[in-house]
């Protein structure tokens, strides 16, 4: 099925979309604090001061909406747990940059029937090779103060695969002591986003946690990494089995 310029393709529950690739920019003027790349390992956290939390500070887009002239929505997706105890649904949305690189937001729903309170949460589908521009909030009423459903720390790991994990609670800098704004039954979530080189998304599992209770395989938009990256990438491995063939 076409829609206007863009193709859509549906394999096995993964839908892809084709679009140009060129070079990226950042989301604009209305994001609050430095832009923060998840490099792995490095983790940022909400900038509000009164939370004293420690390490970088992520962003908080505090426009009305996206601005119309630097975005347009592509596609939206809900995720309901495959298996697991806790009952939430994943929203998450692809956004589109004028010059084609992709935006990522993602939004969780602890549904009223649940009695876990949901602490964090792993998003499977940004290996290392993906590159991140910018990640945050977007506050659309306009500050950087802490709303209720806004996630603390986000970060992607060093180990345990191509994950993004998010988390509604984190460290404070000078005590230590955990800093905790767990997402209750019957709250959503603020949106957070992701901006990313990406050009192309599909869909990646979900798991969402609390202790002893979680919610698995929801499945969620994640970016697909550029196709000049995967190229290298596959003449890398390409070298070493020719080197190993060798040996």
């Amino acid at each position: 099925m076409t829609i206007g310029r863009w193709m859509w393709v549906c394999v096995a529950g993964m839908v892809i979309a084709t679009v140009p690739v060129v070079g990226p920019t950042v989301a604009g003027s209305t994001l609050v604090s430095p832009g923060a790349d998840l490099v792995g390992g490095a983790q940022r956290v909400h900038p509000d001061s009164t939370l004293d939390l420690g390490g970088d500070k992520f962003n908080v887009f505090t426009g009305a909406t996206l601005p119309g002239d630097t975005w347009s929505f592509v596609v939206s997706h809900t995720g309901t747990p495959i298996e697991g105890t806790m009952v939430v649904a994943m929203y998450s949305q692809v956004w589109r940059h004028t010059d084609g690189h992709l935006l990522f937001t993602y939004q969780l729903e602890n549904k009223a029937a649940c009695t876990a309170l949901a602490r964090k949460g792993n998003i499977k589908g940004y290996p290392s090779v993906c590159g991140i521009i910018d990640a945050g909030i977007l506050d659309y009423g306009g500050d950087e103060a802490y709303d209720t459903g806004d996630i603390l720390m986000l970060y992607r790991p060093n180990s345990g695969g191509d994950q993004l994990a998010f988390q509604f609670e984190a460290l404070d800098s000078q005590y230590q002591t955990k800093v905790e704004r767990l997402l209750a039954p019957g709250q959503t979530s603020t949106w957070f986003y992701v901006e990313t080189e990406a050009t192309d998304y599909t869909c990646g599992p979900t798991t969402i946690m609390d202790s002893g209770e979680s919610a698995h395989g929801m499945q969620v938009l994640v970016p697909i990494p550029e196709p000049a990256t995967m190229m290298l990438i596959g003449l890398g491995l390409g070298a070493l089995l020719i080197r190993r063939r060798r040996g």
